[in-house]
């Protein structure tokens, strides 16, 4: 629902990509991801096995949710209420995964 009442820009005519700007923004996601897939790794050598569930859903919870607001335009500005349902998921994510709600 934020998603579909978000302040989109759009244009008439079809836009150029902006490639150097996707390459940047796909190299720092996918060295965020890789990092936290070691931290992932990192954890199956703790004594009790770490919790590598609660891990894997927090850094897909958070990661599909800040997408939204980084693969914008650069004319458009997330919505208030955008905003406001990313930051409410994201810290339900991380009370499930901190308190064992998983």
């Amino acid at each position: 629902m934020a998603v579909a009442c978000d302040n989109a820009s759009y244009e008439r005519r079809p836009v150029e990509w902006q490639l150097p700007k996707i390459w940047i923004i796909s190299a720092v996601l996918g060295i965020l991801l890789a990092a936290g897939t070691w931290v992932i790794r990192g954890t199956l050598f703790l004594p009790d096995g770490g919790r590598t569930g609660e891990i894997v859903f927090l850094e897909i919870a958070l990661t599909e949710n800040w997408l939204i607001i980084v693969t914008m335009g650069g004319a458009t500005q997330p919505s208030l209420l955008l905003v406001i349902a990313i930051a409410g998921v994201d810290v339900l994510a991380t009370c499930f995964c901190l308190s064992g709600w998983f």
